[in-house]
């Protein structure tokens, strides 16, 4: 259906140009009411997750002052021992080669004024491996000679650079357990 406008072209022309406004005015409202509601959500959540953030960052700090206190870190250093002890305790269970006995046999080979800094069992394959300072050079040699001569062990591997200086001698042995001697108590 056709509508008939009697206006003159005029008049007709500022009436569509009259809708034409009212058009653009509502168009231009909503968009500026859009984002007038935009920009107020955008605000608001902004405040709220600053308030969130600023809770959780306070519970934070008082779980840092209950975690930091002496109570919490000496329960904290029980269970760390206690795991550490339980550790230690199922190792030696797994591994019940009788070291003590290797141990005691080389503590008996060791002359009085040698000392060892660093002794390294190997239960699979019974290499034994032992680093320290002796007081002499004699004193190395000595050592050297005690192993050798034991039944507990064998295989001594003998560098020349434990012979190297005469007074305070660094020296390391390397050699094998006897493993007849230690698996049977």
């Amino acid at each position: 259906m056709k509508s008939i406008n009697l206006l003159p072209a005029v008049e007709q022309k500022e009436l569509r140009l009259q809708f034409l406004v009212q058009k653009l005015s509502r168009f231009w409202f909503w968009i500026i009411g859009s984002l007038v509601v935009f920009f107020a959500l955008t605000l608001a959540t902004r405040f709220y997750l600053e308030r969130m953030i600023t809770d959780t960052q306070s519970q934070i700090e008082q779980n840092k002052t209950l975690l930091n206190s002496a109570d919490y870190k000496d329960l904290q250093n029980q269970i760390q021992l206690l795991n550490k002890n339980i550790k230690e305790i199922k190792n030696l269970q797994s591994q019940h080669y009788y070291w003590s006995n290797a141990l005691v046999q080389l503590a008996n080979l060791v002359p009085a004024d040698m000392q060892l800094n660093q002794v390294h069992f190997d239960r699979s394959t019974g290499q034994i491996d032992v680093n320290g300072q002796a007081v002499t050079r004699e004193s190395v040699l000595t050592f050297w000679s005690n192993v050798i001569k034991s039944d507990y062990f064998k295989n001594i591997n003998f560098p020349l650079a434990n012979l190297e200086r005469a007074k305070y001698p660094d020296f390391t042995y390397k050699f094998y357990v006897n493993p007849d001697k230690f698996k049977t108590e």
